[in-house]
């Protein structure tokens, strides 16, 4: 709200810059500036600046309130904790909770819900190596195709439905970070894929582009929708994960070996590019390593090896 905004800035100029959350607690007033502000804040990227992640300061949050209540009943009677602990007041060290910061989707998610925008990033970024490989074009090149259909990706980010003389139809907004496009799904397309269409919902999409007169720009009748895991799961040849000598040892065998067992039964190979200073290799996993190709098993394999040395080739 705009009076909570106002009150920390007023605060900022007339004290300075605040130092971190436990500071930034301690001198705002809590009757603007309650626990639900200070948690959207910190989901929005607002006090980055404060702590040493998302995570460690929604975790923190509540000892940094309880101290800030408890400086302000000190000083309204006039007493100091007698031990100069966190109760104190400025100057005394701030106690942040250890915690692993939040996955990029958790981060990125936060950002959305309290901005309506992504701030830092975009969830169809982790996927855009991949989406090269399985799309025409991005959004931002679109062009009418004459008949032709093309295949294009993005995130639903709106959706609406609407009544016509053949049935129940929609319309959805997908955006690839290039730029939005409108995506018309006619009837029976919907009637069959309706449980996919859900906002924040990464879609493959292939269909006819037309000029659309009313926007100035084009739009898609969509005659076919998939979601990328499926796409992935039918159409892809292999997981590749890259493996160098010096950076590989007992632990990353393990860790690699716990991932790809918790999605066994698939139908997806595993490939390890094994290189070392001599020699270079490609080892396919034999039929028992075969996996469900989710995007849990992608994040955790690049958890692991590295964000750049895995990807789906298809």
């Amino acid at each position: 709200g705009e009076a909570a905004i106002e009150s920390i800035i007023e605060e900022r100029e007339r004290s300075g810059p605040y130092t971190d959350l436990f500071d930034f607690t301690r001198r705002v007033d809590p009757k603007r500036v309650n626990r639900r502000v200070v948690e959207s804040l910190i989901r929005a990227g607002a006090l980055d600046g404060l702590g040493p992640s998302r995570s460690s300061m929604t975790l923190s949050l509540t000892s940094a309130l309880l101290a800030a209540e408890q400086l302000a009943r000190n000083t309204s009677t006039g007493q100091d904790d007698m031990f100069g602990g966190v109760l104190a007041g400025p100057g005394v060290e701030s106690r942040f909770e250890a915690a692993e910061e939040w996955p990029e989707e958790e981060r990125l998610a936060g950002e959305k819900e309290t901005l309506g925008l992504y701030l830092t990033g975009h969830p169809i970024t982790r996927f855009e190596h991949e989406l090269e490989e399985i799309t025409s074009t991005r959004l931002a090149e679109l062009r009418p195709s004459r008949g032709e259909a093309r295949t294009i990706a993005g995130l639903v980010t709106g959706l609406r439905t609407i009544n016509t003389r053949n049935g129940r139809m929609a319309v959805a907004i997908l955006d690839d970070r290039t730029a939005r496009v409108e995506v018309r799904i006619y009837s029976e397309l919907f009637s069959k894929h309706r449980e996919k269409l859900v906002k924040d919902r990464l879609l493959v999409v292939e269909g006819e582009i037309e000029d659309d007169e009313f926007s100035g720009g084009y739009s898609v009748i969509a005659s076919a929708i998939d979601e990328l895991e499926a796409r992935r799961e039918r159409h892809a040849r292999h997981i590749l994960i890259e493996l160098d000598c010096d950076s590989v040892d007992a632990g990353v065998a393990h860790a690699l070996r716990e991932t790809i067992e918790s999605y066994r039964a698939g139908s997806t190979r595993i490939c390890i590019d094994y290189r070392r200073r001599e020699a270079r290799a490609r080892l396919p996993l034999g039929d028992a390593w075969t996996v469900r190709p989710a995007d849990e098993l992608i994040a955790r394999l690049r958890d692991v090896a590295g964000a750049e040395h895995v990807r789906v080739e298809y």
